[in-house]
């Protein structure tokens, strides 16, 4: 499976870009594809970027949100200087904190204690793991704790839920628990390209769907998957009508964590990672300071309500 968080990468890497100067910040302006922007221009990104986070943070009908919180935090060794908590505040509203990094425990379990804090999820696994500090090396760990909270527009009643076989592969099949729903109003399509059908499935509040694009044959996925970078999805959807229809859909849950340091790095993110070579002189005083690891673990759930997934990411 690849499942991942784009906005919890970008919103990450501009937040780093605040402290970051000299060749190190025009890197992460390039993988951000704000290298040809003018300071205005990139400043008017940043205020984008505040409204988009508030935006998905607004949940005014209580039936969808999307819950995001980053956080910067730096070893004591580290403090940030004043115009940085500035800029993160009104960029971010988000304060950085310190601590001790040579106690890894501690450190650990307040980063950790932050996340389930600000997504109201105390029962949320911990996100930065036992040993994965390095109480030497570690300097600052910037966090983007990100979780999406939907409920479906067309419920799924629990007693239609059956245990039937699902087709992973061509020889590849498991019994899961299949979710129901008879003559319900939802956009189809069929994509000959690809032999896949695309079924549109909406949130309550018809703000948000789920878009799924499924093969029309067992082991089918991989043909589809290749013909799609020739393809969006939205081209796909523009063809898609509402009809009634009965729909079947897996309840399932997704954990997939990523290191995404070497990705970055062929992409143009290189100073940032080097000691020394980071300039991250407008986050603090110490020369040497500069991202160790990026991570990024998600999480989703899907089940006859609708859908819960927690994001983090952390360098």
């Amino acid at each position: 499976n690849v499942f991942f968080s784009p906005l919890g990468v970008s919103t990450m890497l501009s937040m780093a870009l605040l402290g970051t100067e000299g060749r190190a910040a025009d890197n992460i302006r390039k993988v951000l594809h704000l290298d040809e922007l003018d300071e205005q221009s990139a400043l008017h990104e940043f205020m984008s970027y505040r409204t988009l986070l508030q935006r998905l943070g607004s949940e005014d009908d209580k039936t969808e949100a999307v819950y995001i919180a980053t956080k910067l935090f730096l070893d004591d060794d580290n403090l940030p200087k004043s115009s940085y908590e500035e800029d993160s505040v009104k960029y971010y509203s988000s304060v950085p904190e310190v601590v001790d990094f040579s106690k890894e425990k501690v450190a650990r379990k307040r980063i950790n204690q932050w996340v389930k804090d600000e997504l109201e999820d105390a029962y949320m696994s911990d996100m930065v793991e036992q040993d994965q500090l390095d109480t030497r090396e570690t300097k600052a760990v910037l966090v983007n704790a990100m979780t999406f909270k939907g409920t479906w527009r067309e419920k799924f009643r629990r007693d239609y839920t059956r245990d039937f076989d699902f087709h992973r592969g061509l020889e590849d099949k498991i019994n899961c628990q299949v979710m129901i729903q008879h003559r319900v109003p939802y956009k189809v399509t069929y994509s000959n390209d690809l032999n896949a059908q695309l079924i549109e499935v909406p949130y309550a509040g018809d703000k948000l769907t789920m878009v799924l694009l499924v093969p029309t044959k067992v082991g089918g996925l991989p043909e589809a998957e290749r013909l799609l970078k020739y393809h969006t999805i939205d081209e796909i959807r523009e063809y898609a009508t509402e009809i009634t229809t009965d729909f079947f859909l897996p309840k399932f849950k997704l954990e997939v964590t990523h290191s995404l340091k070497e990705i970055l790095r062929s992409l143009g993110l290189k100073n940032t990672f080097v000691p020394g070579n980071a300039e991250m002189s407008s986050l603090s005083t110490n020369k040497d300071l500069a991202i160790s690891a990026v991570l990024q673990q998600a999480v989703l759930e899907i089940d006859e309500e609708g859908m819960l997934g927690p994001y983090e990411t952390v360098p």
